[in-house]
C-alpha cells in the first residue's frame, strides 16, 4: 500500500482548480483607473480655482517679508497641522521657497511646533477627573493627549 492510498488522496482531488493570484487581480483593474480619475479631478479642480496663480501670490507675499517670510511660513504651516491639512504640498512648497536645507529644517519646526497649537488646559481634583477629560478630549478628535500636573501659582510662590 502507498502512502497515497493511506492518506486517501488521490490525484483528481490535487487537480481541482484553486483561486489564485491572476482571478484576484483580474477583479483589481478598477484601482489604478480611480487613482488616475481622482488625480484627473485635482488637476482639473486646481485649475478652475486658480491654485497656480494663488501659490504665486503667497510665494510673492512671503519674498516681501524679507527675512520675516520662514516665520510667516512656519506660522502658516502649524496652522495647517492644527487644521488636519495634509502637509505634502507645503513640504514641498518650502523646498521651493526657501531651497532644501533650509525647507527642511523649517518644515520639522513648524510640524513640531504644530502639534503643541492645540492645548486644552484642564482643573481637576483628581487623577480621575483628567483621565475622563482625556478620553473626552479624545473622543473629538485629537489623536493623542498628554497630560501634565500643574501646581497653582500661590502653592508655587508658598514652596519658593
Amino acid at each position: 500500500m502507498t502512502s497515497k492510498e493511506k492518506s486517501g488522496s488521490s490525484e483528481t482531488e490535487s487537480a481541482t482548480p484553486q483561486p489564485n493570484d491572476t482571478q484576484d487581480k483580474r477583479h483589481d483593474w478598477w484601482r489604478p483607473v480611480a487613482l488616475l480619475a481622482a488625480i484627473m479631478v485635482i488637476l482639473v479642480l486646481a485649475k478652475v480655482f486658480g491654485i497656480g496663480e494663488r501659490l504665486g501670490e503667497l510665494r510673492d507675499w512671503i519674498h516681501g517679508l524679507g527675512p520675516w517670510g520662514p516665520v510667516a511660513f512656519v506660522f502658516l504651516y502649524s496652522a495647517a497641522v492644527v487644521a488636519a491639512i495634509p502637509g505634502s504640498a507645503l513640504t514641498v512648497a518650502a523646498g521651493a521657497l526657501f531651497g532644501s536645507v533650509l525647507g527642511v529644517i523649517l518644515v520639522i519646526n513648524a510640524a513640531t511646533l504644530g502639534r503643541f497649537d492645540a492645548v486644552d488646559i484642564v482643573e481637576a481634583d483628581d487623577a480621575k477627573q483628567v483621565e475622563k477629560a482625556a478620553m473626552i478630549i479624545r473622543a473629538y478628535g485629537h489623536s493623542t493627549t498628554e497630560t501634565l500636573v500643574a501646581t497653582p501659582w500661590k502653592e508655587f510662590l508658598a514652596m519658593l
